[in-house]
This record gives structure tokens, C-alpha cells and sequence, in this order.
């Protein structure tokens, strides 16, 4: 007897056809208010793994790219020899093109605050060195000057190694790692490692 569906909403409900119309329009409706909320939470959800992953990308890349100088700092200044400071004035200034850039770079613009400290207490012990070698000037000094700028270069070394370490870190944590890179001098190569000083 009922066996349509307008019979049975009006036997359950004990209500006509036009007040059951009413109640299956109401469900449809509420369904389709869900249906659109969970595309739009869906939609929502991808743009913002979008968003993340352009992001990690983009810190991945600035950090690899801070990484290669603070690797190039500390090569060159492992590549000086303290006992012939004098001579090696190219070699002093080849530093400065990647320390250059390195301050270009605004620390809150890094992506993680140690790596940022890392830098920016290796610079400051950078510019010390610099400023003792070249109050100098075209003289050699005296040993004990020498001596003295060679500790503070061993301090600057010790700073970019923190850097390098706390950029390995962050990139870790990230999924990357800082990439295998060598600079050539005239008396050999150095390769990139997170060793303090590597033969």
C-alpha cells in the first residue's frame, strides 16, 4: 500500500505530499551546504600545502645559497698562510666578494633565527680580523701583530664553522642538506665538509 517514497514519509511522518516535499527539499539542501563546505575545506587544505611547500622551498634554496659563501669565507681564510700576511693581499680580498654578499643578505630575512646569530657573530669576528690586517697597512708588523691576527682569524674560522653547522641543521629539518662543493686554489682544493679543518 505505501510503497512509493512520498507514501512512506507520509506514514512515518503522518505528514502530507506537500510537507514532505518540504522536508526532502530541507535534506537536499543541507546536504549540498556540506557538500560545498567540505570542497571549499578541501581547496582551502591544498592551497595551503601549495603554499608550504613553495615556502620550504624557497628557505631551502636561501639557505643553501647563504651556506655556499659562509663554506667560501671560511675556505679562503683556511687558505691564508698567517706567516706571509704581507704577501697574500689577494688572497684577503678574494674573502671579501662572498662576506659581501653575505651581508647583503638582512638577517630577519633568514629562516631560522640561529643560523641568522651564526652569521652575524661570524661576520663581526671577520671584521675584527680585517680591521687588525689592515692597520698594518704595506708593512709586515711584528710577530706578536702577526700572531694576533692569525688568533683572530682562527676565532672568525670557528664562527663560520658554527654558521656552516647551524645552515646544516636547518636544512635537515627541512629535508635537504647543504650541497658537496669545492673551490680551487693554487696549492690544491678544498671540498666542502662540517669538519673544523679538514687536511
Amino acid at each position: 500500500m505505501f510503497d512509493g517514497p512520498w507514501e512512506s514519509c507520509m506514514l512515518v511522518r503522518g505528514l502530507n505530499p506537500s510537507e514532505c516535499a518540504s522536508w526532502v527539499q530541507a535534506w537536499g539542501s543541507a546536504l549540498a551546504i556540506l557538500a560545498s563546505a567540505a570542497v571549499a575545506i578541501f581547496v582551502q587544505q591544498l592551497e595551503a600545502r601549495r603554499a608550504r611547500a613553495a615556502t620550504l622551498e624557497q628557505e631551502v634554496r636561501m639557505l643553501k645559497i647563504i651556506g655556499q659563501f659562509v663554506f667560501e669565507v671560511r675556505a679562503k681564510l683556511r687558505d691564508i698562510d698567517e706567516h706571509d700576511i704581507p704577501y697574500l693581499h689577494h688572497n684577503w680580498t678574494a674573502v671579501d666578494a662572498p662576506v659581501a654578499c653575505l651581508r647583503a643578505t638582512p638577517f630577519d630575512a633568514y629562516p631560522v633565527e640561529n643560523a641568522a646569530f651564526a652569521v652575524a657573530t661570524a661576520l663581526l669576528s671577520y671584521q675584527f680580523m680585517r680591521d687588525a690586517r689592515d692597520g698594518l697597512g704595506s708593512s709586515g708588523g711584528t710577530a706578536e701583530q702577526a700572531a694576533h691576527i692569525d688568533k683572530s682569524r682562527q676565532h672568525a674560522l670557528a664562527g663560520f664553522f658554527r654558521a656552516e653547522n647551524e645552515i646544516e641543521a636547518a636544512l635537515i629539518k627541512r629535508g635537504s642538506k647543504l650541497p658537496r662543493m669545492q673551490i680551487d686554489f693554487d696549492n690544491g682544493v678544498s671540498i666542502r665538509t662540517l669538519e673544523p679543518n679538514p687536511l
